[in-house]
């Protein structure tokens, strides 16, 4: 399995009541992409689980939520964060399954995460199409 690509002139959507948030970029973000919050610099980065990535105060594996749109540095990005929200990803997903934070902004299965990362689980399936986010930085690496 590999990590989640969304189709050619996809628009994911929220099904559920979740009002999207809207914050400032402090890069180039895409859609479905998992982001958080960095200190230092007052804006949304695109996350990634590898300890190396770690600077003073930063902790790019603390995801706070699942973009929707495109963003350039200094534009709005808009993301959800509450857990339950479902997302329609338009592409298959396998029901079910659930979904981490698998390299820089990707997600995809638990064995896509590197030995070594931080597990951070972003949700599961619910439908063939449907993400559920649930959202779990455990703050853990994950094992051989």
């Amino acid at each position: 399995m590999a990590a989640i690509t969304l189709p050619v002139d996809c628009n994911p959507f929220t099904k559920t009541d979740e009002r999207p948030l809207s914050r400032i970029a402090g890069e180039a973000i895409d859609q479905i992409q998992p982001i958080y919050y960095k200190l230092s610099a007052q804006k949304y980065f695109v996350a990634d689980g590898d300890p190396s990535a770690v600077t003073a105060g930063d902790e790019p594996y603390t995801v706070v939520g699942i973009s929707l749109s495109i963003a350039e540095t200094d534009t709005y990005v808009t993301y959800v964060q509450q857990q339950g929200t479902i997302i329609d990803f338009g592409t298959a997903l396998t029901k079910g399954d659930q979904y981490y934070l698998t390299g820089p902004g990707t997600i995809g299965p638990y064995a896509d995460v590197a030995t070594g990362d931080y597990l951070v689980r972003l949700g599961f399936a619910d439908e063939n199409t449907d993400f559920v986010v649930d959202i779990f930085n455990t703050g853990v690496v994950k094992l051989a």
